[in-house]
């Protein structure tokens, strides 16, 4: 994030665009200004280290600089960003509202703009509607923009909606098959800050309750116990309530000794992170 002021946002799918319309290599285009990694940072991860470094850039482009970057106060960003958050927090209504300053698809100006639009859509049909036939069409259209382009966090977050959509449809097949694709696919996108290790969390949440409404229960105990790990170590308590769950769930399963500590310590964490729901629901699997 590029700072002189105030934050900008470096579209790194339109240096990519400019470059390759000018017939310029990642190399060619970092000569004499940065490291042809750097370049590779800036177009596929929207970041660059300086000021000075994007403006060189952008000269060699040929370019203006609104060409290149978003300004903090637009609003479909904001929009995105809030809807983002929304859907982290499991709260697919407040997503919904938050799209609603979006007159329609052409208020998106790039590629990354679309697989966050579509991604968020698909998440309000899945959880929200609970309609995943419709929420499949979204996800797919995530996918569609990763056409010869390495995968990112939204790339996982659609598989995995793909997995949770065909488990709601009773597809374990299709599930174990999305399911697989994910783990693969989070081996090899970058991990850094606070907002990866919540994207992070949020990936192994919906990799453990497809794996749960697969009836791996076992996997379930271990993924679920590396996150809890994750988090703790993070400091984080994103999510940690519903590890929690999903392990004492898991342990009932597999009629374990110890399930009434388990849903203590979830019952506990749901209290803190205020999701009364889930405190609710634990407790009256207890009483049952």
């Amino acid at each position: 994030m590029v700072n002189d002021g105030q934050e900008v946002r470096i579209l790194g799918d339109r240096v990519r665009y400019f470059r390759k319309l000018r017939g310029m290599s990642q190399s060619k285009l970092a000569e004499g200004i940065c490291t042809q990694a750097t370049i590779s940072l800036v177009e596929k991860r929207n970041k660059v280290p300086s000021m000075k470094i994007l403006v060189r850039i952008v000269r060699r482009l040929g370019v203006e600089m609104t060409d290149v970057v978003v300004e903090p106060q637009n609003t479909v960003q904001i929009a995105l960003n809030r809807a983002i958050s929304a859907i982290r927090q499991r709260q697919p209504e407040q997503a919904a509202q938050e799209l609603e300053v979006l007159e329609d698809e052409t208020d998106l100006r790039t590629v990354d703009d679309h697989k966050r639009f579509y991604y968020v859509r698909g998440m309000i049909e899945l959880i929200g509607n609970h309609k995943p036939e419709e929420a499949i069409f979204y996800f797919n259209r995530v996918l569609q923009l990763f056409a010869g382009e390495d995968a990112d966090v939204y790339a996982v977050m659609a598989v995995l909606g793909l997995a949770l959509s065909y488990a709601d449809m009773d597809n374990l097949q299709r599930t174990r098959i999305y399911v697989t694709e994910a783990l693969t696919l989070l081996q090899d996108i970058h991990r850094e800050g606070d907002t990866f290790l919540d994207s992070a969390l949020l990936i192994r949440w919906y990799i453990c309750k497809a794996l749960f409404q697969l009836g791996d229960h076992k996997e379930v105990l271990e993924r679920t116990e590396d996150a809890i790990n994750l988090a703790v170590d993070n400091e984080r308590l994103f999510l940690l309530d519903e590890f929690y769950a999903l392990r004492a769930r898991c342990l009932v399963q597999l009629r374990a000794e110890n399930t009434t500590e388990a849903y203590t310590v979830a019952i506990s964490l749901a209290s803190v992170n205020q999701n009364h729901d889930l405190a609710a629901s634990l407790q009256a699997e207890i009483a049952s």
